[in-house]
């Protein structure tokens, strides 16, 4: 028996082994909903417009990826502006994956937990998918969120019938 050989061969079968952990280890990171480490400062709401867009800390307007919540003064949109500020009181990071015609910073949101504001606000109702197939080419994975956000979506107070 050719002891060498064999040798080579269990090397190279470990490479291989070692190489593919590697790769799923981080395919399946790049899924990851949340980008917030330690490293990554917050940022925090200076100027709040409505449930979808604000002014940050950092200069940049931002704009939730894929979601539509209603304007401050129409039916529910104090209560999604409401909510957007309860969930980003303590600060956010943002993954930014497009510019929108505004300028705006089109992003995936995140609070200091992980926790989506995109997928939040359309789980507690304050969000229509106005914009969702148009561009869930831009971030597949936030729109699979979204879809499953969609079907499990509330039905909040100021838009159930008197």
């Amino acid at each position: 028996m050719d002891w060498s050989r064999t040798l080579r061969a269990l090397l190279t079968l470990a490479v291989i082994v070692a190489m593919s952990y590697a790769a799923w280890s981080y395919l399946e990171h790049t899924n990851d909903p949340s980008p917030t480490t330690p490293n990554t400062p917050l940022l925090h709401v200076t100027i709040l417009k409505d449930g979808d867009s604000w002014v940050a800390s950092d200069g940049r307007e931002y704009r939730l990826g894929m979601v539509n919540a209603p304007e401050a003064l129409e039916r529910c949109g104090r209560d999604a502006t409401q909510f957007t500020s309860h969930f980003l009181a303590d600060g956010f990071t943002a993954e930014t994956y497009s510019t929108d015609v505004h300028g705006r910073q089109v992003a995936e949101v995140f609070n200091p937990s992980g926790d989506s504001l995109n997928v939040a606000l359309v789980e507690a109702g304050y969000s229509d998918d106005r914009y969702l197939d148009n561009f869930r080419h831009e971030n597949a994975g936030l729109a699979r969120r979204l879809d499953d956000a969609f079907n499990r979506a509330a039905t909040p107070s100021c838009r159930r019938a008197p």
